[in-house]
């Protein structure tokens, strides 16, 4: 049993989120090598939505399932095997010759990524107190934003300096595979006797929290209409600002970049908004809300202020999310396992929405010829987002306890 508290837990999250971040970075550079993939292996708008909902499409059929059966198993050696197996993964993708051999790796890349989500809901219970849920999801979040933000802002001068989208991908693979090093020596879990007892306290199975929380299906209702919007725009949005709008990549790479570093920011934000209202509905609800007008001043012109505004406030309205997030750890009478499987719930339909998302963007580009519609139509479920906001329920007096004991 490890008994380490303090400053340590912070540095461990930064390593986790550090993994977890470098395994992200080549699903959300697609955008940017996209332009390269398609001339190269002459891939159609339609498959190239495939392309960009493969990042999603094995985290969302696995992620319940995993919770369920991984939920059992050591955290430290779940994200230690995803570390690493992404690593191969990935190289896998720089290496493929083919669009399915490139689509398949790409799948198998989020398989091994789905391993660490009953990780991350596992450790976060044995390191942090229930009320400091929503601080420690928003710091894990903002800063692996802020890793793939510097991932994606770098992408076309890596592509530059090293030749080639595959070469960029090795590069990822190597970063990926150190990072699963580091973890390895600075991972530790934090084992007290009443964590155990959580855990082996089951009446029922974990898959039980997902019938018996409600508003689990509204949070989740809620990140998959915003990360479809969210998803299509990362996948589609620089093949806009380049064909029609005649901005260059590499400033395309920058405005995303400025995206997840405004969602970085937005996260504290929550997290003081919470402490100060306590309450996480007008959160959700507004943000819902303000994410339609975004979209179409992020495709209204090519002016730069007009682009870096509409950058921004893309990933600035995802303020709500670290409210969400932590609401299964908020629900009164549950236990360790099943908060795994009730984030994978909620994480399950965020993926579901990163499917759709470049799937319905594509699917109308192939068939219209209009990038814009595929984009405009994929703005408006944000919509869904506020609406959820309207019927979460507000967070209660939580015990200052922490979930695994100590």
């Amino acid at each position: 049993m490890v008994e380490l508290q303090g400053k340590y837990r912070w540095l461990m999250l930064g390593v986790l989120v550090t993994v977890q971040a470098m395994a992200r970075a080549s699903s959300q550079t697609l955008g940017l090598m996209l332009p390269l993939m398609t001339k190269e292996l002459d891939i159609s708008p339609f498959w190239a939505g495939w392309l960009g909902s493969s990042g999603s499409i094995g985290s969302a059929l696995l992620a319940l399932p995993f919770s369920w059966w991984l939920s059992r198993y050591s955290p430290k050696a779940l994200v230690m095997v995803s570390s690493f197996a992404g690593s191969l993964f990935i190289l896998a993708q720089g290496v493929a010759g083919s669009f399915p051999l490139l689509f398949g790796a790409r799948l198998m890349v989020v398989v091994s990524t789905t391993l660490q989500g009953p990780a991350r809901a596992l450790l976060l219970q044995q390191w942090f107190l229930v009320r400091e849920m929503t601080w420690a999801n928003g710091a894990m979040t903002g800063f692996a934003e802020v890793v793939v933000a510097l991932a994606i802002a770098g992408t076309p001068f890596i592509m530059a300096w090293l030749g080639g989208w595959r070469q960029t991908l090795v590069f990822f693979a190597a970063l990926l595979f150190f990072t699963g090093l580091v973890w390895l020596f600075a991972g530790k879990e934090r084992v007290t006797q009443e964590y155990q007892q959580g855990l082996h306290s089951q009446e029922r199975a974990p898959i039980g929290a997902v019938l018996k929380y409600k508003e689990l299906w509204l949070a989740g209702a809620s990140f998959f209409a915003s990360e479809l919007q969210w998803a299509a725009f990362l996948t589609f949005w620089p093949t806009y600002l380049r064909d029609v709008q005649g901005v260059a990549l590499s400033t395309a790479g920058y405005l995303q970049g400025l995206s997840f570093l405004a969602a970085f920011g937005s996260y504290f934000v929550c997290g003081l908004l919470m402490d100060r209202m306590g309450r996480r509905r007008p959160l959700v609800w507004a943000c819902g809300l303000l994410k339609v007008p975004v979209v179409f001043v992020m495709l209204a012109s090519a002016s730069p202020l007009v682009l870096i505004v509409g950058a921004f406030f893309n990933g600035f309205t995802w303020l709500f999310f670290p409210a969400v997030q932590a609401m299964p750890y908020e629900l009164k009478g549950i236990r360790p396992r099943e908060v795994a499987v009730a984030t994978a719930l909620m994480m399950t339909m965020l993926t579901m929405g990163a499917v759709a998302g470049p799937l319905i963007t594509g699917s109308l580009y192939q068939a219209s010829g209009s990038l814009y519609l595929g984009l405009a139509v994929a703005g408006f479920f944000p919509l869904i987002t506020a609406l959820s906001g309207i019927f979460l329920p507000e967070r209660e007096e939580i015990p200052t306890k922490v979930v695994g004991g100590g």
